[in-house]
């Protein structure tokens, strides 16, 4: 009989601190199951991160991350910020960013930080995660988050600027369209561009040496070769080299340039 009240007094003990670990067990999972997938995604295992999810999302997923995958290399970083479980299965929230480096081209690298929402389901005797929410600022959720970034606009912008300045109708003006008429002295760089138009024909060359940045903001720093040579002699009347960085925003579908230094490069 002691035995017995022994045996049903561990019983009564062990109860409770089951139920309270089944909980906590059953989001480490989750947690570990969103853990691994980005795992995959770093060791460019498209399939490995794809297997972690449901089967529709995994069909919406499956073009944009085998994209990323082909042309970047990924590293993940995750921070679980909150967790809630109900009869189904586990809500996470969640802060995901990945830097995004281009293996080829331009060689840029992309920062991205979403909070999003996740949910992990049983789905055929296993987790998976089932759904993944937009983020509390509305920037776009899963596809938004894993698909290749579309930043070459920037350094499209930048190439166009210098062509433009190199052009023999309205020069300056090209040039200028490249630039948020609010810049911290652009009136400076209007004079510049217009006097150096003035003094014969420029032919630009620049060469990008980094480029980096989010989705909607760049830095790109390029070394640029300026050149004014006399419509009539051929003779060049002035060379200057220098690096410089840009910063670029995207505006709508727009990319501007916010911002030069040097700005004497263009106006001394």
């Amino acid at each position: 009989m002691l035995n017995v009240l022994r045996a049903l007094l561990l019983i009564a003990l062990a109860w409770p601190a089951a139920a309270q670990s089944g909980p906590v067990d059953q989001q480490q999972a989750a947690r570990d199951l969103v853990s691994n997938a980005a795992q995959a995604l770093a060791e460019r295992r498209a399939a490995g991160f794809l297997e972690a999810l449901d089967t529709p999302l995994a069909a919406q997923l499956r073009k944009p991350v085998e994209a990323l995958l082909r042309s970047y290399d990924v590293k993940p970083a995750l921070e679980f910020v909150s967790a809630t479980e109900d009869n189904r299965g586990v809500a996470l929230g969640m802060d995901w960013k990945l830097d995004l480096a281009a293996r080829e081209g331009l060689r840029s690298i992309t920062h991205r930080q979403r909070r999003v929402s996740c949910r992990v389901e049983p789905r055929d005797g296993a987790l998976r995660i089932v759904a993944f929410g937009d983020s509390p600022d509305g920037a776009p959720g899963a596809p938004g988050l894993f698909s290749p970034p579309d930043v070459d606009g920037a350094w499209d912008l930048l190439q166009s600027a210098a062509r433009a300045l190199s052009q023999p109708d309205t020069p300056a003006a090209g040039f200028l369209a490249a630039f948020d008429s609010k810049l911290p002295g652009y009136e400076a760089l209007r004079n510049g561009a217009e006097a150096l138009a003035a003094q014969g024909e420029v032919d630009s060359t620049i060469g990008l040496t980094t480029d980096e940045g989010t989705d909607t903001a760049r830095t790109l720093e390029v070394d640029w070769t300026l050149e004014v040579v006399n419509a009539e002699t051929g003779i060049r009347i002035l060379q200057r080299e220098a690096q410089l960085t840009f910063k670029i925003e995207r505006r709508g579908k727009r990319w501007l340039i916010v911002s030069v230094a040097p700005l004497d490069f263009f106006t001394k």
